[in-house]
């Protein structure tokens, strides 16, 4: 069980908390990354529950595949400044790259989010009134082929923040 006491729930509101059950359960709380064995097999797995003063913005819980490619509207303001966009998802074994983009209205692409694992980058990019920008390469490859991921698009006031959570992992 998730416990918060009302004191420290405006600070914790600001945190990304994730939890992610895989081989072992992990729990993440901003940039610390917990590990903890599992006491009963995953099959054996059939609810789970939180409770406690707390706020609860997001739940996911997987199984559902969608068709590759994939394009989807954003409701309301769309990705408007503060708000995110999480994705989760495994590259093909095979896979040599994919990519998201994050579209405007007009078709003008804001975002070019491309890992390539044939290259080892990601390479990030815009594409407005048919130009492409400047290419960004610099970091290093978080993906790995037949390895999931859980991936956050922030808009910020500037620019997008991409960050894969268990990339410190």
């Amino acid at each position: 069980m998730l416990l918060l006491d009302r004191e420290n729930l405006k600070e914790l509101i600001r945190e990304q908390w994730t939890l992610v059950v895989k081989r072992n359960c992990l729990v993440k709380c901003n940039k610390e990354l917990k590990e903890y064995e599992h006491r009963l097999p995953l099959s054996s797995i059939t609810h789970f529950s939180i409770d406690g003063d707390v706020l609860i913005t997001h739940i996911h819980w997987g199984g559902k595949y969608y068709p590759v490619p994939y394009e989807s509207g954003l409701a309301g303001e769309g990705l408007s400044p503060g708000k995110s966009l999480l994705l989760f998802g495994m590259p093909e074994k095979k896979g040599k790259r994919f990519h998201i983009n994050i579209l405007k209205k007009n078709g003008d692409i804001a975002l070019h989010f491309n890992p390539r694992f044939d290259e080892k980058a990601v390479v990030r990019n815009s594409l407005i009134s048919n130009e492409w920008g400047n290419e960004e390469r610099e970091g290093k490859m978080p993906f790995e082929k037949a390895v999931g991921f859980d991936l956050e698009i922030k808009n910020e006031e500037y620019a997008f923040q991409v960050r894969n959570f268990l990339e410190s992992h």
